[in-house]
């Protein structure tokens, strides 16, 4: 008797979301409470989180170096609207915002959002131009220029567009979710880089350093 062959289980099928019907969070620009390690407000924060929030080392590396498959998923590039906290960071008001996600084994790590004025963009590094969806990280750090600054911290609630976001992206709920920025500069060109670790991100992982 010949058998047939039966159909996947429907339970073991992943969903994954559709990446570009996700709401930007920040329309109207990022403004936040900017800490760095040094601050007496900051508040305690597990072995494992503290040291992805504080590395210093390349982001993308890591993420690769944990999972089977990565890729960069770009949402927007675009001149979006700056908040005047962003405004502040830079000289000029000519401004490019491109926002991706980080994702590994098909779930969502990390929501960047990287600011970068045109000067930087045209002289700095002409790959910076085109990268698609090349990680930005591959470019900062094979730059021998590169210098980075100081990394602050800050945090959003389970109300925030960054929850709403995590949604759309299908992820578990979190009470709080953290994100960092600093400032990057090629040929001594500034641009900012603001990344944010998404529920259930290695970060929040209490064994994975």
């Amino acid at each position: 008797m010949t058998s047939i062959p039966q159909a996947p289980s429907k339970s073991c099928t992943k969903i994954v979301p559709n990446y570009h019907s996700i709401t930007m969070p920040f329309k109207r620009g990022l403004t936040a409470h900017w800490l760095d390690a040094q601050c007496e407000n900051l508040p305690a924060l597990s072995e494992p989180l503290s040291n992805w929030l504080f590395d210093s080392a390349s982001l993308t590396k890591r993420l690769v170096n944990h999972s089977n498959h990565f890729e960069v998923i770009v949402l927007n590039q675009s001149q979006s609207q700056l908040s005047p906290q962003e405004q502040e960071l830079f000289a000029s008001g000519d401004i490019a915002c491109r926002e991706v996600l980080l994702v590994c084994d098909e779930q969502a790590q990390v929501y960047a959002r990287t600011l970068i004025p045109r000067e930087t963009l045209n002289h700095a590094n002409e790959q910076l131009a085109t990268l698609g969806n090349t990680s930005l990280g591959e470019i900062l750090f094979s730059d021998p220029s590169m210098r980075r600054s100081t990394i602050e911290v800050c945090q959003f609630n389970d109300l925030s567009p960054l929850a709403m976001m995590s949604q759309q992206l299908l992820l578990p709920s979190q009470q709080t979710i953290w994100g960092r920025r600093s400032m990057f500069y090629l040929q001594d060109l500034p641009l900012c880089v603001v990344e944010f670790f998404l529920p259930a991100s290695y970060a929040y992982s209490k064994n994975l350093l």
